[in-house]
């Protein structure tokens, strides 16, 4: 019987932690989409600050439960990280997807270890299989020219997709992920 109770509460530690990680996830690829943004130097620290929290507290909730790949996953996320923390850095399309990547480790280790899929990122990775840069770089300009001016002083989300789009194709970039 207290084996029971011992499985129970260690699947409701898991139950919380994967809640948890899934906001912390939310938050770690908000604060990189608007890193990639280049933001003023004071929003680009609190960026800073949000995604090593979010990889340290994964890490460390991780390591509490007993979950020691998606606690290495985590934490190796920190040196990425530390790469970007200077403002005043000019940051290549590489900088930004070796991060990416490394949180593709930490959704597939926490997938592993827990059972959960998070997000929607095979789903999405279906959609677009295939999709070359150019392409979808062709698509954004159509949809650009489609959805007329912009007054100066809004953000226009797809010119910068664009302008990121151009500079994965001239890194040679060969596929795009729907992240």
């Amino acid at each position: 019987m207290a084996g029971d109770t011992s499985d129970e509460f260690q699947k409701e530690l898991v139950d919380l932690f994967v809640q948890e990680a899934h906001e912390w996830l939310q938050n770690i690829h908000v604060a990189l989409d608007e890193l990639q943004q280049g933001p003023p130097p004071d929003r680009h620290a609190t960026l800073i600050g949000t995604l090593t929290a979010g990889v340290t507290n994964l890490g460390g909730s991780a390591a509490t439960i007993n979950l020691p790949d998606v606690e290495q996953a985590s934490f190796a996320a920190l040196p990425f990280i530390e790469a970007l923390k200077d403002p005043t850095k000019s940051f290549s399309v590489q900088d930004f997807l070796s991060l990416c990547k490394q949180l593709g480790q930490i959704h597939t280790a926490l997938s592993n270890a827990t059972g959960v899929t998070f997000g929607v990122e095979a789903e999405a990775d279906e959609v677009v299989a295939g999709l070359s840069p150019a392409d979808f770089l062709q698509t954004l300009r159509t949809l650009h020219q489609k959805q007329g001016s912009v007054a100066p002083s809004e953000r226009n989300l797809i010119k910068t997709m664009i302008d990121q789009m151009e500079g994965q194709v001239q890194a040679g970039v060969q596929q795009v992920g729907a992240d």
